[in-house]
Formats: C-alpha cells, structure tokens, sequence
C-alpha cells in the first residue's frame, strides 16, 4: 500500500516581535488591563529594548536569557534590578509568547520561553506605618504640594479601604450627612473576567476621615471623589521626601487594622 503524500507542515508566518505586539498584544492587553502603562507597558518597554526589530519565530531561549542578565545589570532602588522586577518580565515574555504560538506565528516546539526559569524571589515582608511617619508623611505631601495624597493617606489609614476601592469611589458611594462611604471591591473574583462579582459594604468614617471627603468633594468637578486612578510615583516621592523607605500604598488598609487591634477593636 503507498504511502499517502507526506502533508508539508505550516510554516510559521514571519513577523517582528514589535510587530506582533503592537497588532496583536497590546490592544488587549490595553483593554483589559487597569494599569497597563505602569506594568504590563514598562514592562512591554523593557523587551521592545531588546527584540523590536526581530522576528519573533527566530528568538531563541539563549536571546532571552542574555536579554534578562542585561536588565538584572541595570541600576534599580537598592543596586541592581530586584528578581521580582525580572520576574514579571519574565512572565509578561511567556504571555507574548503564548499569544504568538496560538496565532501561528511561533512553532510551539520552538517557544523559547520553556527553557526559562524564574529567579528566586525573597518574601515581601509587611512594615508597619509609625505615628511619626504617618505625621512624615503628611508633611511631606504638604510640602510638595500634594494635599490629594495626604487625604488619601489619612482616609485609607481611618476606613482600612483597599486602595482600588477609594481611588474608583463615585460621589453616590459618601453620606457624609449619615456618616458612611460604601466602597465596592472586586475581591470576590477576577475584575477582568465575566465571573468577577462586585461586592459593597458601608464603612463608617471617622470625624478625621470625613474632614478629608469634604475637602476632596469640594474640589471635585465631576463623579469621582478622588482625582486619580493611580498615585504610584507620588507616592513613590512623598515616601522619599519623608525618609520612609520599602512602605507600599497598599500596606494602609493592614496598618488600620493593626491600629483597631491594638485599640481593642475588631476590624
């Protein structure tokens, strides 16, 4: 019996990485990423730097791998690049690549990404936010003309919000007269997935904390209460100005808790 004719395998369509993410990745990426310029963008960025102009089928896993040794090179916040930072590079290459591979342009057998393994990363470990560096802080947000962010400061160390939560707030979630604000959070499933559920809550607000929506609501100009969706780089300076070092925004909302424990109240 004759062989049947040997059936050509497809070759891959041939295209640049910075082509492909352009077209391909980056409008959804865009579209279903809250922050994608401060994460899923810089980190875009980083490998743009490296293979832009390459076909994206002939990157191989050394190319990879000497392209992270580079940026591990490159100065960060306490020397070189963390492996936190190279590892989300990482992932972000996987994801491109995984996208690549199901639009035929990448032979799956050939994904550079399977031959590239994360660094080890140290646990993050959660600092506590001191009265005199909350006052620090405060002065600092002053001094630099930032009052937005010393509001911010004060309202999520009084509610324990979670940052998300204040910074999407609409005008119809604060009753000051009842005293109140209902924040809605998305932790009960994955926001950028149809399965997410919002949940809502009524957190009671403290005089100091309502002293701070007033001011915000009164310099509002249309239906959000706070300004900004992110405050990642002015909170990033304010903390430097203020001497605190390695305290993350969202370290707040477990400094209130601590603070009601320690009060004997239950948060």
């Amino acid at each position: 019996m004759e062989a049947g004719p040997e059936i050509e395998k497809t070759k891959p369509k041939e295209v640049t990485w910075g082509e492909f993410v352009k077209n391909y990745y980056e409008p959804v990426a865009k579209a279903n990423l809250r922050h994608y310029d401060c994460s899923a963008g810089y980190q875009i960025r980083v490998l743009n730097s490296h293979f832009e102009a390459r076909l994206i089928n002939k990157i191989t896993h050394f190319d990879v791998q000497k392209a992270m040794l580079a940026e591990r090179q490159k100065p960060g916040r306490n020397g070189s690049r963390s492996n936190r930072t190279i590892n989300r590079i990482i992932e972000r290459a996987n994801v491109i690549f995984t996208l690549a591979i199901a639009e035929g342009f990448v032979d799956p057998q050939r994904n550079p990404m399977t031959l590239i393994s994360k660094l080890e990363e140290a646990p993050k470990i959660k600092l506590r936010l001191s009265r005199d560096s909350e006052e620090n802080i405060l002065k600092a947000c002053r001094l630099l003309g930032l009052d937005y962010l010393a509001s911010a400061t004060i309202i999520l160390l009084e509610t324990g919000m979670r940052p998300m939560e204040f910074f999407e707030m609409k005008k119809d979630q604060v009753s000051l007269s009842e005293g109140w604000v209902r924040p809605i959070s998305y932790k009960t499933g994955r926001r950028r997935m149809a399965t997410a559920q919002p949940k809502g809550r009524i957190v009671p607000l403290t005089d100091r904390a309502r002293a701070e929506f007033e001011k915000l609501l009164a310099k509002s100009e249309d239906d959000n209460v706070f300004p900004y969706r992110s405050v990642k780089k002015s909170w990033a300076t304010v903390c430097r100005t203020a001497g605190v070092k390695g305290f993350w925004l969202r370290w707040l909302r477990d400094e209130a808790e601590n603070r009601w424990r320690e009060a004997g109240m239950h948060s």
